[in-house]
């Protein structure tokens, strides 16, 4: 699962011939996908999304996802236009059992990391070069419940809802040598009749900022997929409305 982006991926049955892909496990999308729900897919394994974040018709950030066959993310990479801070990277090798990691907010950059799955090749630990920094993930009945960043730095903690079968809400909260939750968010999903996600409100701070997201999903794919976004975005007193726009390839 990569971490931060993303991600939770799966299959649909697509016949080729003789080829028989992976069924399509919505609850392993979810899991694949809970560092950001939103991008899971709803009924088919996306090979890449590319979603592009509008401020005043200029792009303030560009994140873009790969997912191989089998619906597990093997990269993510988030930059924003007038910051580094908040960019992050991070790729899975599931063929070397290898991984990388950059993550300046979290003060992280890991090369040639290692990567460890349980009996049904999910992934549940990955940990850097040095056995300093480890990145941990904890199932119950098939489904993630909480994701454990620990470092000699910081220690970030994510812990998850579910009802039934959909991922509802995610809490995280970054602390350790810094002052108590320098950075925490708590974030809430809803979804329609038929699954698919409507709207997200996230609230939370990070050091003495304090923000609020509103985001609503809308014009569906074929495939279930929301291809725009509505998010009013408020940092302490200052209120923004963006727009986002994305672009998604199938498997």
């Amino acid at each position: 699962m990569i971490h931060k982006f993303i991600l939770l991926n799966v299959f649909i049955i697509v016949l080729v011939g003789c080829d028989n892909k992976p069924k399509f496990d919505r609850v392993q999308a979810l899991n694949e996908y809970s560092q950001f729900v939103e991008y899971a897919p709803y009924s088919r394994y996306i090979k890449k999304q590319t979603i592009n974040t509008y401020l005043n018709d200029s792009i303030i950030s560009t994140t873009t996802i790969y997912g191989d066959e089998k619906g597990r993310c093997t990269y993510s990479d988030i930059q924003f236009t007038n910051s580094t801070v908040f960019n992050s990277n991070e790729h899975i090798d599931y063929d070397k059992l290898k991984f990388s990691a950059e993550e300046p907010l979290f003060f992280i950059s890991i090369k040639d990391g290692d990567v460890i799955l349980d009996k049904q090749d999910r992934l549940i630990k990955q940990v850097s070069q040095d056995g300093k920094t480890s990145f941990l993930t904890n199932y119950e009945k098939n489904q993630i419940v909480s994701f454990l960043i620990t470092s000699p730095t910081l220690n970030v903690e994510t812990k998850y809802v579910w009802q039934k079968d959909f991922l509802i809400n995610q809490t995280e909260m970054a602390y350790n040598s810094f002052p108590e939750h320098f950075y925490k968010l708590n974030k809430n999903i809803t979804y329609d009749i038929d699954g698919k996600i409507t709207q997200s409100e996230s609230v939370g701070n990070f050091l003495t900022i304090q923000y609020k997201t509103i985001s609503s999903y809308n014009n569906w794919n074929e495939y279930g997929d929301w291809t725009t976004e509505t998010i009013i975005e408020k940092l302490d007193e200052e209120e923004n409305e963006l727009k986002v726009v994305r672009e998604i390839e199938y498997w």
